[in-house]
């Protein structure tokens, strides 16, 4: 029995769901990518996930255990990735995977990717193959570098990591993979006050946007920072056409 708690990990495939008799406890079937069988008690996230569609067998998964503080009391959460399924993955043309991620792990630990041992079977073998099948990639965006052979009877070749490695793959996942936020982490969130001054001027004739007042435009220059975005069209007042448009629309 593997049960999520805050700061554990469980990554692979999802073989099906099981129910644990004695405990009358929904359970998640995950071959893991470890070499493991882990059956994971469903959690309220879990549950969620599956009345929505998701966590459907053959998708690789990663449950992370998280918690948050309210007040004096701790929450704890499952935190949830769905990969996709592995012959996908093994398509992804850039290093965005879990493939590459435990690729580069595999490298700065032993400073190679995985073996492959006679003793593995099944998903897990499967599993290694296909991260070692990840080297080139790696290779040509830098990020591991072959090492020369230190004796010409080696057989298996070494890798030097890239500083940073694991940090950029692992944005890029979650950049591929992002979903909206869940309410647990909505509950993580702490909202940030910001104060900015304000104008008393009539600004609802106003369409040209240097013509509104210098506190306005600072305000909007703020909102644009904040969000990383432009702000194309600026509404001055109820009217259909009291709205100032900074781009041409038509262009």
């Amino acid at each position: 029995m593997t049960r999520i708690h805050p700061g554990s990990e469980v990554r692979g495939r999802i073989a099906g769901t099981g129910l644990d008799e004695a405990r009358d406890e929904p359970l998640l079937i995950i071959e893991g990518t470890d070499g493991q069988r882990h059956l994971v008690p469903q959690t309220a996230a879990i549950a969620r996930a599956r009345g929505a569609g998701g966590l459907r067998p053959g998708q690789i998964v990663t449950l992370r255990g998280r918690s948050f503080s309210r007040g004096t009391k701790s929450i704890e959460y499952t935190e949830i990735a769905e990969h996709g399924r592995l012959r996908d993955l093994k398509r992804v043309e850039t290093p965005s995977t879990p493939l590459d991620l435990e690729g580069l792990q595999s490298v700065r630990k032993m400073g190679e990717l995985p073996p492959e041992s006679p003793a593995d079977r099944g998903f897990f073998q499967q599993w290694r193959r296909s991260v070692r099948s990840r080297a080139a990639i790696l290779e040509r965006f830098g990020l591991i570098r072959a090492r020369e052979p230190e004796h010409e009877s080696a057989r298996e070749r070494t890798y030097q990591i890239t500083e940073g490695a694991e940090h950029m793959v692992e944005s890029r996942m979650a950049e591929r993979e992002r979903t909206p936020m869940t309410l647990e982490e909505l509950e993580c969130a702490e909202p940030v006050y910001e104060t900015v001054p304000g104008w008393t001027e009539d600004i609802s004739e106003v369409r040209d946007f240097g013509k509104l007042p210098d506190n306005t435009r600072r305000y909007i220059e703020k909102i644009e920072r904040l969000v990383e975005t432009p702000a194309a069209l600026i509404s001055v007042g109820p009217g259909r056409d009291a709205t100032i448009a900074r781009v041409d629309l038509f262009a």
